[in-house]
């Protein structure tokens, strides 16, 4: 693998390069990774490092704070310190079956939030939860992140992007996983990992779209349903 790196002041301040690769066992998805401290938004640093070198497939783009997040309808919002930001793209193949329903791969990915988290937490029913149609919620009232995909047309497909902000360990504005974790429970969730795990899990659930369809996704997404 290869990597872009940004960083000010000492090696590894804002992010653990090391612990994020130790995490990471995809086959290209993260793979290149540009770190910056402060960027107005992830969505826009990632569309700009796709237009200059195409082939950057997989790349994915880390903000320790955002300025200018960006939601659907065109929200904007202040990202805290403490969250998961971050912008994935992956080119899909006029020949794969998601480049046929694009729409689809924000559920994809919102289940490969979902049980990625709950990979790390070690727990069967961490109770994270997907709102329809691609937040985060925590007992139906606290609102712990959200995804925001955009799709573009290529000569050879189509090139996907998907954008996440999931508070890890910032308690505000609403709660974060380490508030989720249950009593007695000495999980510790950490922004390189959570990001990391998300990855690996997006890319197993693209892959068993493309291996069997929709079915299995569904089935997850079911059971990761807030409204269940």
């Amino acid at each position: 693998f290869f990597f872009i790196f940004r960083t000010s002041g000492t090696e590894f301040t804002y992010f653990n390069l090391p612990l994020y690769f130790s995490r990471l066992r995809t086959r290209h998805l993260g793979r290149v990774i540009l770190h910056i401290p402060v960027a107005t938004t992830t969505m826009n640093v990632c569309a700009s490092l796709c237009d200059a070198i195409p082939t950057c497939d997989g790349a994915v783009v880390v903000a320790r704070q955002q300025t200018h997040g960006q939601g659907r309808g065109g929200n904007e919002f202040v990202s805290p310190i403490g969250a998961a930001m971050f912008t994935v793209s992956t080119a899909l193949p006029q020949s794969c079956s998601l480049a046929k329903t694009p729409s689809f791969l924000q559920h994809v990915f919102a289940v490969a939030v979902v049980d990625g988290v709950r990979r790390l937490s070690g727990l069967e029913d961490f109770p994270l939860r997907i709102k329809w149609p691609n937040d985060f919620y925590f007992n139906r009232s606290h609102k712990v992140g959200g995804l925001l995909a955009t799709a573009k047309c290529r000569d050879d497909g189509l090139l996907i992007s998907i954008g996440a902000g999931i508070n890890v360990s910032n308690s505000q504005p609403t709660v974060c996983l380490d508030d989720m974790v249950p009593d007695g429970s000495d999980v510790k969730f950490n922004v390189e990992e959570v990001i990391a795990e998300t990855l690996n899990r997006f890319e197993y659930w693209m892959n068993m779209y493309e291996m069997k369809g929709p079915g299995e996704v569904l089935k997850a997404y079911y059971e990761f349903w807030l409204h269940r």
